[in-house]
């Protein structure tokens, strides 16, 4: 899904449930292990942009739902997690209650690398010096590392 459609989503339901006098924000960060956080404290709910970028429109409601009934609840019983409370207020809005988004679309490694020795290529989140293949039998096998093109064609 394109940023400005899924912008356009999350500010229509941020509209319909939260109060306008309350001032909330929609923001993005570049996680890929959490869809999406509340801060009650600075009135900002956050989203994943890459987990946004490659799935559908229905996780995203969900997820922006499920930010929004941790905005409410907190305003009228201060922090209660993933409780009954929350979960009721959730249900209430649309959103299954769940505490997790199921059935995600990953988004791929941050990285690609190359073994300047075996030639071998692989994916990784994180860079590593050498080879884990050619590290096993010798001290050679330099990896070489370029970013995934998914993140590099991520909007800013």
């Amino acid at each position: 899904m394109r940023l400005p459609v899924a912008n356009k989503i999350a500010q229509e339901l941020m509209n319909k449930h939260l109060p306008r006098y309350w001032r909330w924000k929609l923001q993005y960060h570049n996680s890929i292990t959490t869809w999406g956080w509340c801060r009650p404290i600075d009135q900002i709910i956050s989203l994943s942009r890459p987990l946004i970028l490659i799935n559908s429109t229905r996780l995203l409601r969900e997820v922006v739902l499920h930010e929004i009934a941790h905005a409410i609840v907190d305003r009228q019983h201060g922090n209660q997690g993933h409780n009954p409370i929350w979960q009721e207020m959730a249900i209430k809005l649309g959103s299954s209650g769940k505490r997790l988004v199921e059935h995600t679309i990953d988004p791929p490694d941050r990285f690609v690398g190359f073994c300047n020795l075996c030639r071998r290529s692989t994916t990784a989140n994180q860079r590593y010096a050498y080879c884990k293949v050619c590290a096993i039998w010798s001290d050679s096998g330099e990896m070489s590392w370029d970013k995934h093109p998914f993140w590099e064609s991520l909007p800013k």
